[in-house]
């Protein structure tokens, strides 16, 4: 059975696992190009770079089973 999709406006709450998906993406692509490669302090300076800039971001996050 296929999960139900929500798209929805990110929430604070949701912000973490949107830099974890952010990091596993670069890391996917850094396999290819090593421009890609995430720095070892990338991370936290994306997730507050998030908080601080949500409102104006735009961003949504689609969330199926309580994942994003």
């Amino acid at each position: 059975m296929n999960p139900k999709v929500t798209i929805r406006p990110a929430a604070p709450a949701d912000l973490p696992e949107v830099v974890a998906l952010w990091h596993e993406h670069l890391a996917y692509h850094a396999c290819c190009d090593p421009w890609c490669e995430n720095a070892m302090d990338a991370d936290p300076g994306f997730l507050h770079h998030l908080q601080e800039h949500l409102a104006e971001l735009g961003l949504f996050v689609a969330q199926a089973d309580q994942h994003l």
